[in-house]
């Protein structure tokens, strides 16, 4: 079979003396056209215009050979992102050739050729949007013995809903880089820098505290999935609510939490799919006294005196031999010269208004590590002159 390669005119090249022929020429002499290279009818498929047409294609794909139903991969690794880095870690070789090197690629470019992968691999300085993330297993001949390539959506979804919680007594939370957790910032302020970033691995937290009940919850982003059987993990990528399970990515769905269905008619309408959602993550419930502190609060009409502060927190860092510390709020705001270093001290926050609700808010930290130990949030009204001389009679 003589095989020559035309365009979508239907015309022969000469790769190497650039002469032209028609296809009217390559007709005569014999020339068919598959069929496989036209889309539509016959006669568009033999047009000598000039033109595009769009029934004539240029070429296509076709699959050589499929991998599936593998027991594992012959390369395989797992990977985190940290800040701006994505390491991988516990990368095996699953082969019974002899592996030389391996080569580590972001986004087609090799970055490192490691001939030990024992201590996996980390790129550094990874920006955001779309990763291409790839391992190639090599022999001392420089053959592929295998690979893999997993993409990494570094994206940030839309900012958490927190319009559902008190503005007062509901606080971001988030970690130093010491670990120690902060949480003395009311949801009703702009959230601290290091409070999210998802696609750091940071997940959005609160925490709500009312006279001595405190919930922690973590902010869910709308996100679509799919399952990787071999690997027992899923696979995710945040999404906006204009993608549902009819438009996604192929191969992936998104989970039916994101879906309110505000009229129980059971079809998917404008308006119920949902950005995201707080699930509860622990609860340090208010029955008996434990892991928990109080705080006697008396007001007057321009100040509130903060009695003794109690608790088993203060009683079990007194027996560990704690140094502590307390950190006095009004409003989020934390007072001038307001760190206390006694539970007895009977701080006053003055010059207020009378007749005014004020949220206090007391933090009970190791005063060596600064770690958090606990605390207490309250709802106090400042009194009226008249409620001052009604309770002198």
């Amino acid at each position: 079979m003589d095989v020559k390669f035309i365009n979508v005119y239907n015309e022969y090249i000469d790769g190497e003396t650039g002469v032209k022929t028609s296809w009217q020429e390559l007709k005569a002499q014999g020339y068919k056209i598959p069929e496989a290279f036209f889309w539509g009818s016959e006669n568009a498929m033999y047009s000598s215009g000039k033109g595009i047409l769009d029934t004539i294609i240029p070429g296509y794909w076709i699959s050589k050979y499929q991998l599936s139903e593998v027991t594992e991969y012959i390369v395989d690794y797992n990977y985190a992102v940290n800040m701006t880095n994505v390491e991988l870690t516990n990368i095996t070789i699953n082969s019974d050739e002899e592996v030389t090197k391996c080569t580590y690629a972001i986004n087609g470019e090799i970055k490192a050729e490691l001939t030990d992968q024992s201590n996996g691999y980390t790129f550094t300085d990874v920006s955001e949007g779309k990763q291409i993330i790839n391992v190639t297993a090599l022999n001392e001949n420089g053959e592929i013995i295998g690979s893999y390539t997993v993409t990494i959506e570094l994206e940030e979804p839309a900012r958490p809903d927190t319009s559902s919680f008190d503005q007062d007594t509901t606080f971001y939370v988030w970690w130093d880089e010491s670990g120690n957790e902060h949480n003395e910032t009311p949801i009703s302020m702009e959230p601290p820098e290091k409070w999210y970033k998802y696609s750091n691995n940071i997940w959005a937290n609160i925490v709500t505290r009312n006279n001595g009940l405190e919930t922690y919850f973590v902010w869910i982003p709308r996100y679509e999935y799919r399952l990787n059987t071999l690997k027992e993990r899923a696979e995710i990528k945040f999404i906006g609510t204009d993608i549902t399970n009819e438009n996604c990515t192929p191969s992936y769905q998104v989970p039916e939490a994101f879906w309110w269905d505000n009229n129980s008619n059971g079809i998917e309408e404008e308006g119920e799919q949902i950005p995201g959602y707080w699930i509860t993550k622990y609860q340090l419930e208010e029955v008996s006294n434990e892991l928990r502190i109080d705080a006697n609060m008396q007001p007057s009409n321009n100040q509130i005196q903060i009695a003794d502060i109690t608790g088993s927190l203060i009683d079990i860092a007194k027996e560990d031999g704690t140094q502590i510390k307390f950190e006095y709020y009004l409003d989020g705001t934390l007072m001038k010269d307001a760190i206390g270093q006694s539970e007895t001290e009977n701080y006053i926050y003055k010059n207020l208004n009378e007749g005014t609700e004020y949220t206090i808010n007391i933090i009970l930290r190791n005063k060596v590590t600064n770690e958090y130990i606990g605390a207490i949030t309250k709802k106090i009204n400042t009194l009226t002159t008249s409620e001052i001389e009604t309770n002198s009679l």
